[in-house]
């Protein structure tokens, strides 16, 4: 997986590191330095650390220091063929005595391009407490981590050598090395979806550095100079920028995500929709560049109820999408609601795992657990109901089943949480989700000897009036017939403690058969009125209750006209 959001406000590490890089010819001394340009919100000081105005082609010379605020760039030439640019949020230091530079990052990131190196007696060094990048003539970008114990060293052209705490190793251009303050040095690939868009503004441009960088990385930044969709949308690759330019609402989030693990990362975002017919919160695409341009593969609208999130998970090393909505009312009812979606085919297997044409891709699993407990009753009233949806199965499940799908799924990271089911964070802090990551359960029910009624099913339950809209909350489950259902309709049901196995006709009346109950339908029972809001023991007549042949509500459970109340 390549994320899209870089680590900015860095800090100084205790680690040494040198970074020995390539020359690409010519000749150079490092001997003057100018702020060349900034933008925004930048300041400077002197040695003695009094404040000076930024200016064009501001002279810098030992015990300088210059620093950006948010949306703030400052721009460092070093005798005009060596350039640096500091990130916002970033600060530095300038040392210099002789031939030998130093720049200090303080805080924050920097892009160096060195595009002829120094002479042999010369030394020009990036650097954070013990930790020096030698610069000799290259290009790439450094990243200090806020927590002051990493340093990620990005490499477009060149090559090399890091050291921590006495490791080395060497890193080539397309490699990024992630060293840490007890000397652990990490080196992997990035892709040109990494690049920030700080990085980025400064190669767009530059016919003669992209196709440097393409033959010693062999990585295509063109897409930046063509409609790069970095700097309007975020670090995204610019091959996207048409279908981003399309979305009608406002983007929240952005992150290459290889979904299938196979090298070939899709783009994911977080966008708000024009949509007035519908209440949401916000929409999720999802888009894959290939040879034959970019498809539309996925959109969604995740619903959040009383609260919830939409995460990032993994399971079988794949990557999935996440949406856990809860409903209560916190003292007698709670549901929990998660869905899982993703490529449906499998990985090398007969079915394409994606295509734009017919958009494999979709719900894999869709799990609820719904609680209650009657308050007349305390724990008499109390019930767990399973439900699970996949490709072929629909219906009650029982709760091994729902852990075992449950825990396929790890998460990797929370996107968007909604504390209200009305307003919504994008990429919250761990703090701000961990009280409903690992929802609360109601307690045990209580367990009761049932007494026999002949033939008929004696079971225990509470009876109660409930709206149409009350019943869909009970369920946790959308109408399926919404807009042609009677939002007016008022159910008698009964509640049963625990879920049931029940026995009763289908729908047509030709059979019957055994399924879960987790409640009776006696809307048009005569005499229950009475025992509204009270637990019974009662039963019912196996050949005169009915499984239903529709998606009516209650949905999926039985119901009848004929029932005793024994007590």
């Amino acid at each position: 997986m390549k994320g899209r959001n870089m680590t900015k406000h860095l800090a100084p590490l205790a680690l040494a590191v040198s970074l020995l890089l390539t020359s690409c010819g010519g000749g150079a001394k490092a001997a003057t330095m100018h702020l060349r340009r900034s933008e925004g919100r930048v300041s400077v000081s002197d040695g003695e650390g009094k404040d000076l105005e930024p200016a064009e082609n501001l002279g810098l010379y030992s015990g300088y220091g210059v620093d950006t605020r948010s949306e703030s760039y400052a721009w460092i030439d070093l005798d005009q063929v060596k350039l640096t640019k500091l990130d916002q949020d970033s600060e530095i230091e300038i040392k210099k005595e002789d031939k030998h530079l130093e720049i200090q990052v303080l805080s924050g990131s920097l892009f160096f391009n060195v595009t002829e190196p120094l002479e042999g007696d010369e030394t020009m060094d990036i650097r954070t407490s013990n930790m020096i990048v030698g610069i000799r003539g290259t290009c790439g970008w450094v990243v200090l981590s806020e927590d002051k114990d990493q340093l990620s060293v990005y490499l477009l052209e060149g090559k090399v050598r890091c050291e921590a705490d006495g490791e080395k190793e060497t890193v080539r251009a397309g490699e990024m090395a992630v060293m840490t303050e007890d000397g652990q040095i990490t080196v992997e690939e990035f892709s040109a979806a990494d690049v920030p868009s700080f990085v980025m503004e400064e190669i767009e441009d530059n016919d003669d550095l992209i196709e440097a960088i393409l033959e010693d990385s062999a990585m295509d930044l063109t897409g930046g100079g063509d409609g790069d969709a970095s700097g309007e949308y975020g670090d995204v690759p610019g091959e996207y920028a048409e279908a981003l330019a399309e979305i009608d609402g406002e983007i929240l989030y952005t992150e290459m995500v290889d979904f299938e693990a196979d090298g070939n990362p899709e783009l994911l975002v977080l966008h708000t929709r024009n949509n007035e017919r519908t209440s949401e919160l916000f929409a999720v695409s999802i888009y894959r560049a290939g040879p034959d341009g970019v498809d539309d593969l996925y959109l969604s609208t995740p619903q959040f109820s009383s609260r919830g999130t939409f995460s990032l998970v993994e399971s079988g090393g794949r990557m999935y999408l996440e949406t856990f909505r809860q409903t209560h009312n916190e003292v007698d009812y709670r549901a929990y609601h998660y869905s899982y979606d993703g490529p449906i085919g499998e990985k090398d297997g007969d079915r394409p795992s994606w295509s734009g044409d017919d958009r494999d891709w979709g719900m894999l699993y869709s799990i609820s657990r719904s609680e209650s407990a009657n308050p007349y009753t305390g724990g008499m009233g109390y019930r767990i109901l399973y439900n699970i949806y996949n490709r072929g199965r629909e219906g009650i499940c029982t709760a091994e089943e729902y852990e075992e799908i449950y825990g396929k799924f790890s998460r990797v990271k929370v996107l968007a949480y909604s504390p209200d089911g009305e307003s919504l964070i994008i990429a919250p802090e761990p703090s701000e989700v961990e009280d409903i990551l690992e929802p609360a359960v109601l307690g045990e029910p209580e367990e009761g000897t049932l007494p026999t009624d002949g033939d008929r099913t004696v079971l225990a339950g509470t009876v109660g009036r409930y709206t149409y809209n009350e019943v869909l909350a009970l369920q946790g489950e959308n109408d399926p017939n919404a807009g042609y259902s009677d939002p007016s309709q008022v159910f008698l049901l009964i509640l049963l403690d625990t879920p049931q196995a029940v026995t009763a006709r289908s729908g047509d009346g030709l059979s019957s058969y055994e399924r879960e109950a987790t409640m009776i339908d006696v809307t048009f029972a005569a005499g229950l009125e009475q025992y509204e809001g009270q637990h019974v023991v009662f039963s019912i007549d196996p050949r005169e209750t009915w499984w239903p042949s529709d998606t009516s509500l209650p949905l999926g459970e039985p119901s009848t006209d004929n029932v005793h109340v024994l007590e």
